[in-house]
């Protein structure tokens, strides 16, 4: 993949690839092509849709997906940033997904993380008081917290945060590779 700071020079071209290990004989294959930064994917949770983050492009793209062939089809922009959020580079990262097929977006340098409903609609903001975030998941024995990663950067980045939130999100569990290694 290309880096965020050899991605701002002119004329790079999106080198990056997204790829899928097959557990069952490790085979590698390519699901996606000439992207810049690979980044947070998820799948719905029927296993029907996948959710997959292009950052340098500030969108977070949908496809459908058929598990019995292991394809992807009907690219589809589910989420621009750069038309919702105002921030100077508002790069999406690492996201997470609830059993409502609800999409939670860090936004890498701005210091959020951004809650989407399934019409793409923000429907909460989290702040943080760091601008890289990296990544975020739900967790907690009540699926009532978000852990969210950031990036070191000044004081307060480099460290894993939690919000304590008054609701369950009733979060995905998480596949698990089921192959060799």
């Amino acid at each position: 993949m290309t880096d965020f700071p050899v991605a701002e020079q002119e004329g790079v071209k999106p080198e990056g690839r997204l790829y899928r290990i097959n557990c069952h004989d490790l085979t590698i294959e390519t699901m996606v092509q000439d992207c810049f930064i690979s980044n947070g994917l998820n799948f719905s949770f029927n296993g029907k849709k996948f959710y997959w983050t292009d950052s340098l492009t500030y969108k977070i793209w949908s496809f459908d997906y058929d598990y019995i062939s292991n394809t992807l089809s009907n690219k589809q922009e589910f989420i621009n940033m750069k038309t919702i959020e105002t921030g100077e580079s508002p790069e999406p990262d690492g996201l997470t997904i609830d059993k409502n097929d609800e999409i939670y977006s860090a936004i890498f340098s701005a210091g959020k993380i951004l809650h989407f409903n399934q019409q793409a609609e923000i429907t909460e903001i989290f702040k943080l008081p760091t601008p890289k975030i990296t990544c975020v998941t739900i967790g907690g024995s009540k699926n009532n917290q978000l852990f969210i990663t950031s990036a070191k950067d000044g004081s307060l980045g480099g460290y894993l945060y939690k919000i304590q939130l008054n609701k369950s999100l009733n979060g995905k569990i998480k596949f698990v590779w089921g192959g060799k290694s």
